[in-house]
């Protein structure tokens, strides 16, 4: 398989569970597409998807969409464990928007494994209507991508932010990031 994807589908824990072993073990080194938009999996399948990705040291995958899956800060803090693992090297698109339960605890944590481990290859992330975050969680994820995702040139995040985002980018001499509402990946 190249690609996996679930749109709109309420899949249970144990569904996720039943398709993170195959992944854990190995079973799709040439999986490159990851989607599970538009449904409740919640948390706890975030996890356990993390926890398969950790152990699949021969995935690569090029693009990640947990766009309005349910998800909040145990979901981003395990993704931040990929990261921060290396898991997520090759990684072009990183879409997880419009999961209104993550807040700046959840994406400090992702902020640090960026800045940490770095996303070489990002060139889009889409983190729109995260309404709980305030400018401590908005700093820090800037932060990180501006100085660990040399190849960024999208950033797809809501209104509310898109001036602190935008400011942060001109700064830091990146004003040639593009900053809009999101289309990809939702």
């Amino acid at each position: 398989f190249v690609s996996l994807r679930f749109l709109g589908c309420n899949i249970s824990a144990e569904g996720v569970r039943a398709l993170a072993a195959p992944l854990r073990r190995g079973a799709f080194p040439a999986l490159k597409y990851l989607t599970f938009s538009d449904g409740d999996i919640g948390d706890e399948c975030v996890v356990v998807l993390a926890n398969a990705l950790l152990n699949a040291t021969e995935t690569r995958l090029w693009e990640v969409n947990l766009n309005r899956v349910g998800m909040g800060d145990a979901g981003v803090v395990a993704l931040a464990s990929v990261v921060s693992q290396g898991h997520f090297e090759e990684l072009k698109y990183f879409c997880f928007g419009r999961n209104s339960d993550v807040t700046d605890q959840g994406m400090t944590a992702l902020a640090r494994a960026i800045d940490a481990q770095g996303l070489p290859m990002l060139e889009l992330i889409t983190i729109d209507g995260l309404d709980r975050l305030t400018d401590i969680g908005v700093g820090a994820i800037m932060d990180a991508l501006i100085k660990r995702c040399p190849r960024l040139a999208r950033i797809a995040w809501g209104p509310p932010e898109n001036d602190l985002v935008r400011n942060k980018l001109q700064e830091a001499g990146r004003g040639n990031v593009k900053v809009k509402v999101p289309e990809i990946c939702s």
